[in-house]
């Protein structure tokens, strides 16, 4: 059955002070100013315009402002935060979760929609881009871009996720999530052989699946999308610079 109408959407805002907030002389990435607006509120209000989401938990980045069911502070690191916030969103009794981060500028409730209506179902759906489909929708932006068989791509900032399986499942993002930025040390998460070909340019997104249902125990789904926006985060000051761009903020 496809339940993902009435998504309940988990948006991570908090997280320790970086270099990009210190910059900008705010408590977190959140809150950082673009185009003369907190970076968080442009992801609250994709939310709000999107037809699948329903409920809103934002856990962190005090005083921002946006649409929300529930606000909790940050807590100590991310596994505390998600799972603070996975608790929260449990009160609505959702069939699907909706995992995000808050640095999302280009965001849209659109483009939410048409990559939840398309994803396929599993107990965790996690997207990628393509390289192709990331440089030409924001071109000059430094990205990491895993290189596969099938071709680069990059991933996404937000997840879907069964909530019956988030206590197999947190342990494992929380791992995931501290090497990110590092394909191999990704890979060696899930096996020698894996990062043997992911090393060589061998490794496939069916093969990535199965070895990250094997070592979890879900059933995980790799899904590939056009919708770059989902993979486009505030990571550097060129990002930054880049989403100050009205041009690059507008496609929906």
């Amino acid at each position: 059955m496809d339940d993902r109408s009435g998504l309940v959407a988990v948006v991570l805002a908090g997280g320790a002070r970086d270099q990009l907030a210190e910059e900008a002389g705010v408590a977190t990435r959140a809150l950082v100013p673009v185009g003369g607006r907190a970076m968080g509120t442009y992801v609250l209000d994709a939310l709000a315009a999107s037809r699948r989401v329903k409920r809103v938990v934002l856990v962190g980045a005090e005083g921002l402002s946006g649409l929300t069911d529930v606000r909790l502070p940050g807590g100590e690191g991310l596994m505390a935060s998600l799972s603070h916030g996975c608790a929260a969103a449990a009160q609505f009794g959702p069939k699907r979760l909706l995992l995000l981060s808050a640095d999302l500028p280009w965001l849209t409730g659109p483009v939410i929609d048409r990559w939840v209506e398309r994803a396929p179902l599993g107990d965790l759906v996690y997207p990628v881009i393509p390289k192709s489909a990331s440089v030409e929708r924001f071109p000059g932006q430094r990205r990491t871009f895993v290189r596969f068989r099938s071709g680069r791509y990059t991933g996404g900032n937000l997840f879907l996720v069964l909530p019956s399986v988030l206590p197999q499942l947190l342990p494992w993002i929380d791992r995931a999530y501290r090497v990110r930025k590092n394909p191999l040390a990704l890979a060696r998460m899930i096996g020698f052989w894996t990062a043997a070909s992911l090393a060589m340019g061998l490794a496939t997104l069916q093969g990535l699946e199965r070895s990250v249902g094997r070592n979890t125990g879900l059933d995980v789904r790799v899904d590939v999308t056009e919708e770059a926006a989902i993979g486009a985060d505030v990571d550097h000051r060129e990002h930054l610079a880049a989403a100050m761009f009205p041009s690059m903020r507008s496609p929906t």
